[in-house]
């Protein structure tokens, strides 16, 4: 369970490693992989999955605004708002379709979202802190060895 975890935030880049070759207690050579967190691509990695987020929220948004809102029932074909022009009838005040003739009915299935405009910036406030953090890191330079330190042993720590 550890390792898919690990390799979970590896393929999100939230962790690197690093491949070591190490003598056993055996004395034989052995691959240790060690894993840290490389700061800078922490952040980087962060603000691209924020930004993928807020793209994804603005194409539904987008799409919940630009859907079909008129359905023929006997031909089932669709119609936008921009194509409203065309299906109105000025001598009956009905909305008629262009190629059955049938009057058209609004699709209810189809009108957007109630809050998809208020999901962007409900996003956005709930973010907010984290932007201001992001913003606060975004000048800061680590060394080399803090941004891709040598592994230590842990029995030293301790």
């Amino acid at each position: 369970m550890l390792r898919a975890r690990i390799s979970t935030l590896k393929n999100d880049k939230f962790i690197q490693v690093r491949l070591r070759m190490e003598t056993g207690l055996d004395g034989k050579a052995q691959k240790v992989n060690y894993y840290f967190i490389n700061y800078k691509t922490f952040v980087n990695v962060i603000k691209y999955k924020l930004d993928l987020m807020r793209k994804r929220l603005e194409t539904e948004e987008r799409d919940a605004t630009s859907r079909a809102s008129f359905k023929c029932p006997g031909c089932l074909k669709t119609f936008t708002d921009l194509e409203a022009d065309q299906l109105f009838d000025f001598t009956t005040g009905e909305f008629h379709c262009t190629y059955c003739r049938e009057v058209v009915e609004e699709d209810m299935s189809a009108l957007p979202k109630k809050d998809s405009r208020l999901l962007l910036a409900k996003f956005n406030e709930q973010l907010e802190p984290i932007y201001i953090l992001l913003r606060e890191v975004e000048g800061i330079k680590l060394a080399p060895e803090v941004l891709e330190p040598e592994p230590v042993d842990i029995n030293t720590i301790r």
